[in-house]
């Protein structure tokens, strides 16, 4: 039996004496219907105690992976032919997002929602179920107990991946359980996981160069917070390439620090990031050479620039192009506010996405990848044309 050397892990005491016993059996180091070593010897071995060595041990007998000798004293590793009891989970895919209603109403919808009505879409064409849960599962370790059931996989929502310290914890009881995870998300730490977005450098380049078409020549971003995630980095890019090309100035984004809140159906919330958008718009748009075309975060900041514009004396659709992002525009409820319409949106492919993740879970299940980490970019489409006429 080989010595454990110390290592230092980001798991628990039990995630990794079940990790170490699978590899052992796995590796042949423990052969079918071999006897294993005592609790305290295990315990020795891999600097644990007893009652960590008991629990992992109970683990791997549930999974079916050793049995307990028919006197009680000693387990040894099942044999091949031992039939391994039915896990309730091994059809489920774990999916952890905020989403508190139900998914099939986002079925036709661009939101970021969609994601995870793509998600079950596809776990049900390929015979798979899915189960939804949010960040109170994390704070009462009802995730925990999920995995520790083994599903067949986790998957992470757009809204999780900021989620903090429960989140990167939930990851790394996954990781130790060898439960493949697959992200809908990029950023710091989640580069050891295989992950799918949409591509934002993609967008950015298909807007400007749409606004670049129409005769635009000054072109700002604008974003309606000061925070610079991955995407916003990749949008930049993208906006910059397309500037660029087309030997343009480039122009600096703007970013709006703590933009009053959007309230749905709310004319004071609409108002009054009218009025932030305008304090911040003044200078590029009253200038002898006023910025000719804005591109915003999303499409839920066109309405209130829109209105910011014409206080300004900008005439959106005539004097100014506003471009917005993720194409649900349609959605919000601020148009009884403001009638115009972008000149041109991005749609992500959020419903695409949500498939494409369970498609790669998959591959990963059946050791259809490398053991690098996927990372794969949805390019996302250009709507334009038909939305300047409010279609």
């Amino acid at each position: 039996m080989k010595r454990v050397k110390d290592v230092i892990q980001n798991n628990s005491p039990r995630s990794r004496v079940i990790r170490t016993l699978r590899d052992w059996i796995q590796n042949g180091d423990l052969e079918p219907g071999e006897r294993l070593p005592g609790e305290m010897d295990i315990a020795e071995k891999l600097d644990v105690s007893r009652g960590t060595v008991r629990t992992a041990l109970r683990h791997l007998e549930d999974d079916g992976i050793i049995k307990t000798i028919a006197n009680g004293r000693g387990r040894h590793v099942a044999d091949r032919e031992e039939k391994k009891p039915v896990n309730p989970l091994e059809k489920f895919f774990i999916v952890l997002s905020n989403l508190s209603d139900d998914p099939a109403r986002y079925a036709k919808s661009h939101a970021m929602w969609s994601v995870e009505s793509g998600v079950i879409d596809q776990c049900g064409r390929m015979g798979f179920h899915s189960m939804i849960l949010n960040t109170s599962c994390l704070r009462d370790g009802s995730f925990i107990n999920m995995v520790r059931s083994s599903p067949a996989g986790v998957l992470l929502s757009h809204n999780m991946v900021d989620s903090g310290d429960l989140c990167r914890q939930a990851l790394s009881e996954a990781t130790s359980m060898r439960i493949p995870v697959v992200i809908n998300g990029d950023g710091e730490g989640l580069q050891k996981f295989d992950r799918i977005i949409s591509d934002h450098e993609a967008g950015a380049y298909l807007l400007a160069k749409y606004l670049i078409s129409r005769g635009c020549r000054r072109i700002l971003m604008v974003w309606s917070f000061s925070a610079v995630p991955y995407w916003v980095r990749s949008r930049n890019s993208g906006y910059e390439k397309a500037v660029r090309e087309s030997g343009l100035k480039y122009l600096p984004p703007i970013c709006i620090d703590n933009l009053a809140l959007r309230v749905s159906g709310s004319r004071k919330s609409f108002e009054e990031r009218t009025r932030q958008y305008t304090g911040y718009l003044v200078e590029h748009l009253s200038k002898s050479d006023p910025v000719d075309a804005i591109m915003l975060t999303s499409d839920s900041d066109f309405y209130p620039v829109a209105a910011a514009c014409r206080l300004l004396n900008k005439i959106p659709g005539k004097d100014i192009l506003l471009a917005g992002y993720d194409n649900t525009w349609q959605e919000f409820e601020e148009r009884q506010w403001e009638e115009s319409v972008p000149a041109a949106t991005v749609d992500k492919c959020n419903f695409q996405i949500g498939g494409e993740m369970i498609d790669m879970l998959m591959a990963r299940i059946e050791g259809k990848l490398s053991g690098k980490p996927q990372f794969k970019k949805i390019k996302p489409q250009l709507i334009a044309g038909g939305v300047e006429n409010g279609k």
